[in-house]
């Protein structure tokens, strides 16, 4: 009971720190590999299936190489937007037809998406994280080549939002993230150089950004065989995080679930165990890592125990396979998973915490607290999605909220 009482503790004291934001959003962002979730812009258009459909049938079915694709791939973006333009491509890619590289199709989105409507942050937030986060690709190698350096593309497509009140810290911060994976790939998958890029930048959010989409991106260099060699390590589970300067070890971790359960074969127990033997200060970002996993559609159906029933029941059941004493470290993983998909829609997240043990139900309202202020642009926006909660559910939803 200590030990949550002086987390808690801390995540508020992190919280009221406006520039601190970013280390939660840093446990939120992880989704975007092990969900299908797509992020966009603020001000991205809606996708309509049926629209998209018409699209595919007017402009991808026709074609029978890919400089059709390309072409059409390019005029969707500029007409309609990456958004719609991916949603076309994912339709015409089931329809087996399709021909070309998919992951360049992103590309091609990306580069289109920054020529047509500039090379700058609200842009780059258009992309979706189809295609294995082509789009953003594409976009960070168009603005790249029209830059004297990494930095000042990174900066020129950034750092505007950085000190942009209209935007949460939840895309200020996304956007690094998806520079960071951007990096990795223009890289060739090179984990030293890509994180020195990463601290060139100019500030700690750039940087904590930066490097979670290229340890995110490491982990999907593994999962298509294309990771440097000598980087995950059969003799240790926790390598590469184990290994890093501490300064990269949450990020590192917190997207390390994914190699876990690999290794582990889903087993969430055997996995959370593993954690255990990361230095004290980084076991939960260890943990937390697979405490997402507990609540996401995605990989419930590989996740041992097998469970069945809502989500949130099923994120329970799960997370009771924690070691002693950590158990709240899943459930505030399991939150910052709901609250990724649903945003600002608490329904789930409030029948999660009235489901856990009665120790564990305020650090819960306390982290539902700590997500909604990542998603909102000032205090009294998160005051008022908290006041849906009733007594001292409210009162720990506001105290993680920094209110």
């Amino acid at each position: 009971m200590v030990r949550i009482r002086h987390r808690a503790v801390k995540a508020v004291r992190y919280i009221k720190k406006v520039d601190k934001i970013y280390l939660l959003v840093g446990s939120l962002t992880i989704l975007l590999i092990i969900g299908s979730v797509t992020l966009v812009g603020l001000k991205t258009k809606t996708v309509d299936t049926e629209e998209s459909s018409k699209l595919v049938e007017q402009l991808l079915a026709p074609c029978n190489d890919k400089s059709c694709v390309w072409d059409a791939a390019e005029k969707l973006t500029e007409l309609y937007g990456p958004a719609i333009a991916l949603s076309a491509l994912e339709l015409y890619e089931s329809s087996g037809q399709a021909v070309g590289d998919t992951h360049e199709w992103g590309h091609i989105v990306g580069r289109q998406t920054a020529e047509t409507y500039g090379a700058t942050g609200e842009s780059f937030l258009k992309c979706p994280t189809s295609f294995n986060y082509g789009c953003q690709h594409g976009f960070f190698e168009k603005v790249l080549g029209e830059s004297d350096s990494t930095r000042s593309a990174v900066d020129q497509i950034c750092g505007q939002l950085e000190t942009d009140n209209n935007y949460s810290q939840k895309f200020k911060f996304y956007c690094y993230h998806g520079v960071g994976h951007g990096i990795m790939q223009s890289y060739a998958y090179d984990l030293t150089q890509s994180l020195d890029i990463c601290d060139s930048l100019s500030t700690r959010m750039a940087q904590d950004g930066c490097w979670q989409g290229v340890f995110m991106e490491n982990i999907n260099g593994e999962m298509y065989g294309k990771s440097e060699a000598g980087i995950f390590l059969a003799d240790d589970p926790l390598a590469p995080c184990s290994r890093l300067d501490i300064k990269y070890q949450h990020e590192c971790y917190i997207n390390h679930s994914a190699h876990l359960m690999k290794i582990y074969n889903g087993s969430v127990k055997q996995a959370s165990e593993a954690c255990l033997k990361a230095r004290a200060d980084k076991i939960e970002s260890c943990l937390l890592s697979i405490g997402l996993m507990t609540a996401n559609d995605t990989w419930l159906p590989n996740l041992r125990p097998a469970t069945s029933g809502p989500v949130v029941n099923r994120a329970w059941k799960l997370c009771l396979e924690f070691p002693k004493g950590y158990v709240d470290t899943c459930v505030e993983g399991a939150v910052d998973n709901i609250l990724q998909f649903d945003e600002l829609n608490l329904g789930r997240a409030d029948t999660l915490c009235k489901l856990v043990d009665a120790t564990i139900r305020q650090p819960c309202y306390r982290r539902i607290g700590y997500a909604v202020r990542a998603q909102v642009v000032n205090n009294s926006a998160a005051q008022n999605k908290c006041s849906q909660f009733a007594a001292v559910d409210k009162t720990a939803c506001l105290e993680g909220a920094g209110v």
